[in-house]
Formats: structure tokens, C-alpha cells, sequence
């Protein structure tokens, strides 16, 4: 593979687990069941915006990155999901309401000082997307699943969860391994 072709397809990657953040969030916020996901799966997929975003996809309009100096290139895509990006989304998604249970008592287990239902919505979308990924795909190396986690959590969270992320997937990667 050449270099722009693997850069690309990172990018693509970057791109599709930041949605899957943000459907993840929304399906914590609105308490969405994966049916209903369809409906918003449509609203991003269109190449062009002809009409508005309705009441219930602002939601994932609402999550926003709090740093200023964003990836331009992540952001430019972000509204155009092709559909490998598309297939990746809701492979997760179904794999991560089918395993749910799992993936949060496995977080909650990791926390130190923390109880799970008071963990931030958004660093709860993220650890569910890298949880998953480290437990039921073994296509993505465990390594780069806690990186892109850091990553969206120093892009979308706060300026010390990334830390924290970074630590509780690492406890969860090391018990895996043994």
C-alpha cells in the first residue's frame, strides 16, 4: 500500500470512529435503541446537505471538539461518510449494543475513583468504541484502539480525561493479555 493510500485510509478510519463516537453519545443522551438509528444514519449519509439537520440529529451536532486547533482534514470529511466508513459504524454499533452489559462492566471494573454513572457521556461513548474494539475485533491492534481513544478524548473531552482513558484501557488491554 503507498503512504497516501494508507494516510487516507487513517483518515477514513479517524473520521468514522469520531461518528461513531458522536452515535454513541446520542444513543446515551436520547436513549436511542439501534433500530432507530437508521433514521440518523440516513441524515449523515447524504453527500450534500439540501435540507436542515432535524430536532433529534442535533444531538450529534451538540458534541463538538473543544480544543480549537482541530484536524482540518478529519473535519472536511466529517460530513461525507462513504460506505466502508459506513459498513465500520454500524459493525460497531450492533457489536456494541449486542455486547453492552459487557463492555460497561468491564469499564466500570477499570475505574478507579469512579463510579460508572458518573463518568462524562462523552468519555463514556469513547471508552465504549475503544472497549469494544479491544475485546470483540481482533482486525484493529489493541495499541491503536487506545490511541484513537486518547486522541478523541483530548479532541472532545476534557483537557485531563485523556489521561484517564488512557489508563483505564490500559488496565483493561493488560488483563486481556494475561
Amino acid at each position: 500500500m503507498k503512504k497516501a493510500d494508507a494516510v487516507k485510509e487513517w483518515i477514513e478510519r479517524r473520521t468514522a470512529r469520531e461518528w461513531l463516537m458522536r452515535f454513541l453519545y446520542g444513543m446515551d443522551v436520547q436513549a436511542m435503541q439501534l433500530q432507530e438509528l437508521d433514521d440518523w444514519f440516513e441524515i449523515y449519509r447524504a453527500k450534500e446537505e439540501t435540507e436542515p439537520v432535524s430536532e433529534d440529529a442535533s444531538v450529534l451536532e451538540s458534541i463538538k471538539p473543544v480544543k480549537a486547533e482541530e484536524d482540518s482534514a478529519v473535519q472536511e470529511e466529517s460530513h461525507h461518510l462513504s460506505d466502508k466508513q459506513m459498513a465500520f459504524i454500524r459493525r460497531a454499533i450492533s457489536s456494541i449494543v449486542e455486547n453492552l452489559e459487557e463492555i460497561d462492566d468491564c469499564i466500570a471494573k477499570h475505574l478507579k475513583g469512579w463510579e460508572y454513572s458518573r463518568l462524562p457521556r462523552v468519555d463514556k461513548a469513547i471508552l465504549r468504541l475503544a472497549v469494544n474494539e479491544i475485546l470483540y475485533d481482533d482486525h484493529i491492534p489493541v495499541g491503536a484502539s487506545i490511541n484513537e481513544a486518547v486522541e478523541l478524548s483530548k479532541k472532545y473531552s476534557s483537557d485531563t480525561s485523556f489521561r484517564f482513558l488512557n489508563g483505564v484501557l490500559g488496565n483493561i488491554a493488560r488483563e486481556r493479555e494475561s
